[in-house]
């Protein structure tokens, strides 16, 4: 598919096109059709691949080519039509490659409509994840109902999802959770997943829902190598505690220090949670 892309045969995409089950594995290869495309300006093949069941995760974030992804090659060349193109086809304005930390850097190319499409793109994604992390419920579905994708990255913990596990605002996860198939167990920057996160502030309701809606690990671990478990134990939160061993949530499991749970709880003085953890099997 990368090849093809890159020497702009559009009949064979087309055919590849139709077989939805193989596009989606020979699009996740690290060459990058859709990075490849739009540094070369190729659009008739680029809106052929968005016309294809890739989903839209692949179609905007897909991390290959030398840019980093689809959007940032398009802006950086300075393909208008192509910026605009993978936009309408909710591109994230937001995501950025490591080599381009600071930013899409088409501010030095002078192309002020192109800067002027990424800032528009951004300022919605900004307001979303404000509205998440404020609680505002109608603003966050508003923006759904109006194709806000769930799973944009731009908040303070990368992900919407997340932010509301943090803040343990149930309604608006049961409003994102409705709106895509979300991946429950993606980290964010530091490592830590939405029940990492819900677990660390004690929102046991939001434990509840996340474990619910899928499958989800009982023992994620955050860079530090710090599980749930030890996050919650370290917190003092009881009930959070007795909810992850309940759950056979592995109470040995050190961080990266060689500090266990209950050994964090001991140094902390929380008493019931040492008692809880040493009954668990």
């Amino acid at each position: 598919m990368a090849t093809l892309s890159k020497l702009q045969h559009l009949d064979a995409i087309k055919q590849l096109c139709s077989y939805s089950s193989t596009t989606k594995l020979k699009s996740t290869l690290k060459a990058g059709p859709m990075a490849t495309l739009s540094k070369l300006q190729h659009l008739d093949a680029i809106k052929q691949l968005c016309s294809c069941s890739l989903t839209t995760k692949l179609k905007s974030t897909l991390k290959a080519g030398e840019y980093g992804n689809a959007l940032q090659a398009a802006a950086l060349e300075g393909h208008q039509a192509i910026v605009q193109l993978l936009l309408e086809n909710k591109a994230d304005s937001s995501y950025l490659h490591p080599n381009f930390a600071d930013g899409h850097r088409v501010q030095t190319l002078y192309i002020e409509e192109i800067v002027t499409m990424l800032l528009n793109s951004a300022s919605k994604i900004k307001s979303f994840h404000s509205n998440v992390q404020k609680g505002h419920d109608s603003a966050v579905a508003s923006a759904l109902d109006s194709g806000m994708k769930p799973d944009v990255p731009g908040g303070w913990y990368l992900y919407a999802l997340h932010t509301a596990a943090s803040q343990g605002n149930l309604s608006i996860i049961v409003l994102l959770l409705a709106k895509s198939n979300a991946e429950l167990d993606i980290p964010d920057f530091a490592g830590r997943t939405p029940l990492w996160l819900a677990a660390q502030s004690g929102h046991v309701s939001v434990l509840d829902k996340l474990f619910e809606s899928g499958t989800v690990d009982i023992n994620p671990r955050d860079l530090e190598g710090r599980s749930a478990l030890w996050q919650s134990s370290a917190r003092g939160h009881l009930n959070a505690v007795k909810w992850l061993l309940s759950r056979n949530a592995n109470h040995k499991i050190p961080d990266n220090y060689g500090l266990s749970p209950l050994e964090k709880a001991e140094i902390e003085g929380h008493k019931s949670i040492i008692e809880a953890i040493r009954r668990a099997p």
